[in-house]
């Protein structure tokens, strides 16, 4: 795992107390027992995983039936090799993606990092905060590269 999301991780159980665990998309995962949902909270990070691949508790119909569950929350991971699962379950929260392998440029100034393509901005928003901690710090530009 790439070390910017081992901190992401060590963070959520860390600082702010969660639980992890952790499985593979394709293995048999029970997101829900009976009627009782088994977690408070999904993150998947399988963007380029096959929708037959997925263990059917983590269809768009069951992920989306946990998220419109009271308290749920749901963090998905994409990039611009993301499959039709992840852009399908994007798409039914509003989240239109552009076609298979499309990366997002800025062909007015050209950044780039390590090869890749990225784009920056000052337009900034105020960080997110959890217990008046922020998620992140937004001091000075933000760069992103991937998927538009």
């Amino acid at each position: 795992m790439i070390e910017t999301h081992s901190l992401f991780l060590k963070h959520l159980e860390k600082t702010l107390g969660h639980s992890l665990t952790y499985e593979m998309a394709d293995s048999k995962i029970n997101i829900k027992d009976h009627d009782d949902w088994a977690f408070d909270n999904v993150i998947l990070m399988a963007p380029s995983i096959k929708e037959n691949a997925l263990d059917e508790s983590l269809k768009i119909e069951n992920l989306v039936s946990f998220f419109e569950a009271k308290g749920h929350n749901m963090m998905v991971f994409g990039d611009i090799d993301a499959r039709r699962h992840i852009r399908g379950l994007a798409l039914h929260f509003g989240i239109d993606y552009e076609p298979f392998h499309y990366e997002l440029e800025d062909v007015e100034k050209m950044y780039s990092h390590g090869g890749h393509p990225i784009v920056m901005s000052n337009n900034l928003f105020k960080p997110l905060t959890t217990l008046n901690q922020p998620v992140f710090s937004a001091d000075s530009s933000v760069y992103y590269s991937g998927i538009g």
